[in-house]
């Protein structure tokens, strides 16, 4: 009978154990779920609170020092790499074809829009058989001056209102090299091809306005339709070194 009794004890305490450490993993899971949950109500109520500019303006500059610490070209790098394409030779600038789109955007919107509208101008110079020339970007807000930036100072692109075209973006759409049994011409620089390939009195300038009404480019026309139109527009111009100018972009 003491026999029963002590087992009945025993057995008594170790339920009374594991209730108690049930209880307590019990407590701390819910405790974690309210930790996660209060933690995800004071994200969503911070993100919903109304910002003002001069918090944006804050939170902007902030970025901009983040970025300072991460190991980036500085300017006068960027612009060695650009002045040294291979494709920037003396028989290049003699027998190269380029085309130029002034009417490209380089500044006042998203850079998402910028990208597509790259992607686009170099396909369609590809297509044409002529290189693409990129251009320096003018970063949010920065405001450029007449005659360009002093580059002679070492200092970080994000730093300054303009950005070499080098500094956003990499591959054949910024003059880097492509597969070896791909003769499409490379892209080039805006300042070798201005100040070495195309003297302006060698450069075609094309209106896209006066070409949209000339072509009767129709308004609901496909992508594809107007790259290839685009393209052989220019791959027909003869002149090597061809400007497009106007107000209206070309898509």
């Amino acid at each position: 009978m003491d026999h029963n009794f002590s087992r009945s004890r025993f057995l008594a305490g170790n339920a009374g154990h594991r209730a108690g450490l049930v209880g307590f993993i019990l407590v701390i899971f819910f405790l974690g779920v309210f930790i996660l949950w209060r933690d995800l109500i004071v994200e969503h109520m911070e993100r919903m609170r109304p910002v003002s500019m001069q918090e944006q303006n804050f939170r902007f500059k902030e970025t901009l020092r983040k970025v300072d610490r991460v190991c980036l070209p500085d300017v006068l790098s960027l612009r060695a790499h650009e002045a040294s394409l291979p494709q920037q030779n003396e028989q290049n600038a003699r027998v190269g074809r380029f085309v130029r789109f002034q009417s490209q955007h380089h500044w006042g919107i998203g850079f998402n829009n910028l990208w597509l509208e790259f992607i686009l101008l170099a396909a369609i110079a590809e297509r044409s058989n002529r290189s693409y020339v990129f251009r320096d970007l003018v970063r949010a807000g920065g405001v450029v001056p007449p005659d360009g930036f002093d580059d002679t100072r070492p200092q970080m692109f994000a730093d300054k209102s303009i950005s070499p075209f080098t500094g956003m973006l990499a591959g054949p759409v910024a003059g880097g090299s492509r597969d070896k049994m791909d003769n499409t011409p490379l892209a080039v620089s805006f300042d070798w091809y201005e100040k070495v390939a195309c003297p302006p009195d060698e450069i075609r300038h094309i209106d896209a306005n006066e070409i949209w009404k000339k072509l009767a480019i129709p308004k609901r026309v496909t992508g594809e339709e107007l790259v290839e139109i685009w393209a052989n527009l220019l791959k027909n111009t003869p002149e090597r070194c061809v400007d497009v100018e106007g107000r209206r972009a070309i898509h």
